[in-house]
């Protein structure tokens, strides 16, 4: 690839790195944006984690019992009402149709007993299907009796239905009632006790002894001897709720029951809390937070704002970034006659002069690619002058001198350059591996940089941290020891020193590597 064309490479990619598409905030994240960066607890740290805490919080809600309202002397009183008005709607019907049919408004027994009566009694409940009237009943309204012991037999046995706790039938979909609940005795069913009351004047109760209205009214229709079904239909419609469900005093109940219940995520020293690209949850943000708080969240770790509406910000981003790429592409041209002029006109150690003339975004990355440029071509002449003396030394039998006369190859010079390249990129693409978890490949660039250069503090600690990954403990000790006897200026060795340690339950030691680290960080800043 020509000079010229990598300029235009470097430019390109420039621009477009410098279009809007996302904010980078140092300040504050929200939930949803992303790490632009890893990010590695500096120390042990034991976070709150908002959706665990909120599932064990429902989890345990639900074992906290249930509240009902408890009136089953306001339900009784109304049943009892309610059918005896009944009652007296049908015997004013009844005594009508009796008086229409037969003419007399009283009927002896034989005419009670008849064909006739029976058929009409059949027509009436038919007719009248709300509170049909039982056989023995009507004989007595229609002989001109009351009926009265009737009437009390038929309120009694509902009455005594109506003894147990009876709910409605469909309960609020979010009201989970429990293995036992609580009532709470109040006079109606629209009174509102306060937490205190129910507390203090609340009985528990198992759930299994709880029926609802239409349970009831089944067991009522079995256990009522009778021939006629409809009218121990109409009888089982006056059952009633004796109990409520009190979902505000309920929720009031659990919230005051569960509000200790936190659950944390511990994060040990050097622990990965969130990868570069990943997204911003509630967890990772309380831990970025309290890293904040307790100034140790690392200066590199920035945060990359996601658009608060992305469907609505991506016709105005398109629209940026084909008019970045316009704008690209008449910079990339001239750009290239610009360069194709500053190659023909001087050498190519005077090329990065040229840059100044741009402005000052696009003349650092022109500069940056002549020197990655001039890096190739050393790169290329390093190997071929190593190649040549290879074949040359060998022959003459004695060293080449250098202008000096001492001895030394007079290609020390670039294979030092050469060294340091090859260094830079083995740990580049070692770190590259750690980050999608190969380790075992990631050691095996780190040891090829450690061959070329051993007492670099940087490889030994990024071998230490490998080592460490791959359960290789010792040696991971022994790779971070040899990186402080190095460089003991390194902070980060002994921050993972101290992870380490910490680990492995030998606190002490660990608390020991942090205080350097402190330590060691504080001259530096000073």
């Amino acid at each position: 690839m020509n000079l010229a064309a990598r300029i235009s490479r470097v430019v390109f990619l420039f621009l477009l790195s410098a279009l809007p598409l996302r904010a980078a905030n140092f300040s504050i994240c929200h939930v949803g944006d992303i790490a632009d960066a890893d990010l590695f607890a500096p120390v042990a740290l034991d976070v709150v984690d908002p959706a665990a805490t909120t599932a064990r919080q429902t989890a345990e809600a639900a074992k906290v019992p249930a509240i009902f309202r408890d009136f089953p002397n306001y339900a009784t009183n109304a049943l009892a009402a309610d059918f005896t008005a009944a009652c007296a709607a049908a015997h004013s019907r009844f005594l009508a149709a009796v008086r229409q049919t037969f003419q007399p408004p009283t009927l002896d027994a034989n005419a009670v007993a008849a064909p006739e009566f029976t058929s009409f009694l059949a027509a009436f409940n038919a007719q009248h299907p709300e509170f049909p009237v039982p056989a023995a009943l009507a004989a007595q309204w229609a002989r001109g009796q009351d009926g009265a012991e009737i009437q009390s037999r038929l309120l009694s046995q509902l009455l005594q239905m109506m003894r147990r706790p009876v709910c409605a039938d469909n309960l609020p979909a979010s009201f989970v009632v429990g293995e036992k609940y609580r009532v709470v005795p109040v006079s109606r069913p629209d009174e509102t006790p306060t937490l205190e009351i129910a507390e203090q004047k609340g009985k528990w109760i198992a759930t299994t002894n709880l029926t609802s209205v239409a349970r009831l009214r089944m067991l009522f229709r079995h256990n009522f001897p009778t021939n006629e079904p409809a009218v121990t239909a109409a009888l089982a419609a006056f059952f009633r709720p004796v109990c409520a469900p009190d979902t505000a005093l309920t929720q009031q109940s659990r919230d005051r029951a569960v509000r200790e219940i936190v659950a944390t995520e511990h994060f040990v020293s050097g622990q990965l809390i969130v990868r570069r690209g990943g997204l911003i949850d509630a967890k990772t943000k309380a831990a970025i937070d309290q890293l904040r708080e307790k100034s140790l969240l690392p200066a590199s770790f920035t945060i990359a704002t996601a658009p608060e509406n992305p469907r609505a910000a991506a016709p105005a981003r398109d629209g940026l970034i084909w008019i970045a790429l316009a704008a690209v592409a008449a910079l990339s041209l001239a750009t290239i006659i610009f360069a194709w002029r500053i190659v023909r006109l001087r050498p190519v150690a005077a090329r990065t002069e040229s840059a100044a003339n741009f402005s000052p975004q696009v003349s650092q990355a022109v500069k940056d690619a002549l020197v990655q440029e001039l890096a190739a071509t050393r790169v290329e002449l390093l190997k071929a002058q190593q190649f040549a003396a290879a074949k040359i030394i060998p022959t003459n039998g004695h060293e080449h001198k250098n202008g000096n006369g001492n001895g030394s190859i007079a290609l020390a010079p670039a294979l030092e350059e050469h060294t340091e390249n090859c260094i830079v990129n083995l740990l580049a693409e070692g770190q590259s591996l750690v980050d999608g978890n190969e380790f075992e490949k990631a050691l095996k660039c780190f040891d090829a940089a450690f061959a070329l250069q051993p007492d670099r503090a940087e490889t030994l600690v990024k071998m230490g941290g490998v080592l460490d990954k791959l359960g290789r403990t010792d040696e991971a000790l022994q790779s971070l020891d040899r990186a402080i006897a190095a460089d003991d200026t390194l902070t980060i060795a002994y921050l993972q020193k101290g992870g380490l340690f910490n680990r492995l339950a030998r606190y002490e030691e660990a608390s020991q590597c942090y205080e350097k680290a402190l330590l060691k960080q504080k001259k530096s800043a000073a």
